[in-house]
């Protein structure tokens, strides 16, 4: 590669952007992460009983668990301890980390004094992100093929569909980026160092350059395709706080404040109390605030149903329906404005069936 290319590479931000466009965008982000944390603070209503920020504090520990946080934020905590997990929820993790930092990058060459968006960051970056398309196009499929396709039983869930709108979302933002890319690099005259850098895009933009459109349609394709591509991007943005997304948070939260060699565990049953009306766990009150927040936590990755001895001997036992029962019950009971429920006999949820 010719040594002056390499440090002049860089390429336009907004290409073929009207400003109109570029106003829209920031709105939409500022809208989109008003409603993210709008539906986290619900989640954090329905942890603390409504007391909200003021209830953290009993919340937390007497040691917080950084070690656990950290590995949990930054490894995938106990994802790797299955290989065939590993590989694809890796794919997805590393390859979303990867594009989310390219974006960074791009936003502080764009909306700041630091133009660091060029020469061979910019390769660097622009290679990185290519690749990780791919990284997390791979990994989707491979999580589509083993939940819906091969369908193990200790995947069963009480909303099975939820996870197709994240695979959807996710799949939507890398390919839609990727066919922009290519319209880009396209109306830009093919620069010759993008197809190092930019092997994806370089790809569609060679077959792009053989489809007989004017240059004013590739203009409103383009322009259309960024626009939906944002709007992709904030509705992401904003699901975060409604949807499975939230486990981005709500995981290494969840970590934080559980104690060393300890995971979710109920209170002691105390039998000498004759004023109790329940033994263990029947009602949503008798849930704490670190209870509740493990619902939340629940990821339905099925690691619970798998090490169930009962389970393991057949017994009708799932421990995971079990926890996604229960927290259905007690989501719906917070969104209808009631206080509390009966888990064993809700006409909602059944937690025995």
């Amino acid at each position: 590669m010719d040594g002056n290319i390499a440090i002049e590479a860089t390429r336009e931000i907004m290409w073929n952007i009207p400003a109109s466009f570029k106003y829209v965008m920031y709105l939409m982000f500022f809208a989109s992460m008003f409603i993210m944390c709008k539906g986290l603070y619900v989640k954090l209503l329905f942890v603390t009983g409504g007391e909200g920020f003021k209830g953290i504090k009993k919340l937390l520990p007497e040691k917080l668990n950084w070690s656990n946080f950290f590995k949990t934020a930054l490894l995938t905590g106990k994802v790797p301890r299955f290989k065939n997990v590993a590989i694809f929820h890796g794919l997805i993790f590393w390859g979303f980390v990867i594009l989310w930092i390219a974006t960074d990058v791009v936003a502080i060459h764009f909306d700041t004094p630091f133009k660091i968006y060029k020469g061979p960051l910019y390769i660097i970056v622009s290679f990185t992100a290519d690749i990780a398309g791919l990284m997390v196009l791979t990994g989707l499929a491979l999580a589509y093929k083993r939940r819906y396709i091969d369908k193990p039983e200790y995947l069963s869930a009480t909303k099975p569909k939820q996870e197709l709108f994240m695979y959807a979302m996710l799949a939507s933002l890398v390919i839609i980026g990727y066919l922009i890319e290519g319209v880009r690099i396209m109306g830009t005259g093919m620069p010759v160092g993008e197809a190092t850098w930019s092997p994806v895009g370089w790809f569609l933009a060679s077959i792009f350059s053989k489809i007989g459109l004017s240059d004013t349609a590739w203009a409103y394709t383009y322009r259309t395709m960024w626009m939906y591509h944002m709007i992709n991007t904030m509705v992401f943005v904003a699901s975060i706080g409604y949807t499975k997304f939230s486990h981005i948070f709500v995981l290494p939260l969840a970590a934080l404040l559980t104690p060393a060699r300890r995971g979710a565990v109920l209170n002691p049953m105390d039998f000498t109390d004759e004023t109790a009306e329940t033994f263990g766990l029947g009602k949503l009150s008798e849930l704490t605030m670190k209870n509740k927040l493990d619902l939340l936590a629940c990821v339905e990755c099925g690691r619970c149903t798998q090490v169930c001895p009962a389970n393991n001997a057949e017994r009708p036992l799932d421990p995971k329906k079990i926890i996604t029962k229960a927290r259905d019950l007690a989501l719906e009971t917070h969104a209808a404005g009631e206080t509390d429920a009966d888990f064993w006999e809700s006409k909602h949820t059944h937690l025995s069936s």
